[in-house]
């Protein structure tokens, strides 16, 4: 029902110590340092709200927040009481819109909260608990978070704070594990954490790993004893937003420029026409040209009228006719050759194609062999099929007489046994 109040109650340094004779206490003291009567300077932000962080009444919340402004010596005497029942206490920047830079978390999944109590008191360096909707983890110094880090998870890569890039790193063999990428890439110096296995593509053998680091691979290209190891960035240059200029114009200047495919105008209704009806019909034209261009032209000019004009040395032609007639035994030569490999290729076509008539032949014979064959069976079959039935139906009609005969008998019998006999008298 009063949710900062149970705040207060569960955090004892943003209480304020009314015993003016206490020799020191877990509740805020007024100093000369900080002469404030009580710790929290500033509450905003209140919400109730559900665990993915969407608004909510005060009945169907799961959650309640709020921001404090408080000294900041105290960081570290509240984080010691961050996740005790139920609440837990986030540094935030100056402006409260960012977590803090000087604190770290190490988020632990799939781990309960009296687990992590434990892991909280028994970890050096950890602060306090922390949480995000149902995720949990430790909090630490920035500057211990490594050290933290490979308490808490071993056998595997801490991330440094910063933007995360994506690279695809491969190929590897099939069925190799994570943990024999992470210690390849710590052999090259470089701090990366494959997150999963991609298929990769259908012209490479092998397994790529997707990874997560911060910084640049020292090398792009690793070799090892299956081959070379290729690491490319996946992450895509990201396109610019065509900035759009606003028009600063009122708003009849905006209805008016705004519509497309009309006249401008200003060409219809021409200020300086009248003026320019006055002005003589036929204007002088001047062409100036570029004056660079003809500072060039000068130039050459004058570099060809400095060199002297001699005779130019031509090869002989019988140089060049001896050339030319090798050039054409050569092509002979080539035409020749060509002719032969289109011959022997041609004739290998022939006997490739009679090779193949053959082959029809000898599949079309075999199966009419085999057709006949099957039909010989079938009516081999069929005729044993034809006396089985004619057997069978000669016995059962043989069984059904013997049958007949001996009813018959045995009622004539039932009859002479219960015929009425004569009474003698």
């Amino acid at each position: 029902m009063h949710p900062l109040l149970h705040i207060f109650a569960q955090v004892p340094p943003l209480q304020k110590c009314l015993d003016q004779e206490c020799c020191g206490c877990e509740s805020w003291h007024k100093s000369p340092d900080y002469p404030m009567e009580s710790p929290v300077l500033e509450v905003w932000g209140k919400q109730w709200l559900m665990l993915d962080f969407k608004s909510a009444a005060r009945d169907r919340a799961e959650l309640f927040t709020a921001h404090m402004r408080l000294p900041e010596c105290m960081q570290m005497q509240v984080q010691h009481f961050s996740g005790h029942d139920g609440v837990f206490l986030e540094p935030k920047s100056i402006d409260g819109r960012h977590p803090s830079h000087e604190f770290t978390v190490i988020w632990m999944p799939k781990v309960d909260e009296a687990q992590l109590l434990v892991q909280r008191q028994t970890v050096a360096n950890v602060v306090g608990m922390a949480r995000l909707g149902l995720k949990m983890g430790l909090r630490c110094r920035a500057e211990h978070a490594a050290e933290v880090f490979s308490k808490l998870r071993p056998g595997q890569t801490f991330l440094p704070p910063g933007k995360r890039q994506t690279f695809l790193v491969g190929p590897f063999d099939f069925g190799t594990l994570q943990t024999s990428v992470t210690q390849m890439l710590h052999s090259i110096g470089w701090v990366a954490k494959p997150i999963h296995a991609v298929a990769a593509k259908t012209h490479v053998h092998g397994l790529m790993f997707r990874v997560q680091a911060v910084q640049e691979p020292p090398k792009k290209v690793i070799r090892m004893a299956h081959g070379d190891v290729m690491i490319a960035k996946e992450d895509e240059a990201s396109v610019p937003e065509k900035v759009v200029p606003k028009v600063v114009a009122t708003s009849t200047t905006e209805s008016m420029i705004s519509k497309a495919g009309e006249q401008d105008y200003i060409q219809q209704h021409d200020p300086w026409a009248k003026a320019a009806s006055r002005l003589p019909s036929k204007t002088a034209t001047f062409q100036i040209g570029n004056p660079l261009e003809d500072m060039t032209q000068k130039v050459i000019a004058e570099v060809m009228a400095q060199i002297p004009k001699g005779t130019m040395e031509v090869d002989s032609e019988e140089g060049q006719a001896s050339r030319v007639a090798a050039l054409e035994q050569q092509f002979q030569e080539l035409q020749g050759q060509t002719q032969v490999i289109a011959a022997a290729t041609q004739k290998n076509a022939q006997e490739t194609a009679t090779q193949m008539q053959e082959l029809r032949g000898q599949i079309q014979q075999q199966g009419t062999h085999f057709e006949s064959a099957i039909a010989a069976q079938a009516s081999t079959i069929q005729g044993f099929q034809d006396a089985f039935q004619e057997q069978f139906r000669q016995q059962v009609n043989h069984q059904q007489t013997m049958l007949d005969n001996m009813f018959s008998k045995q009622m004539c019998q039932f009859e002479t046994l219960l015929a009425k006999r004569p009474r003698q008298e």
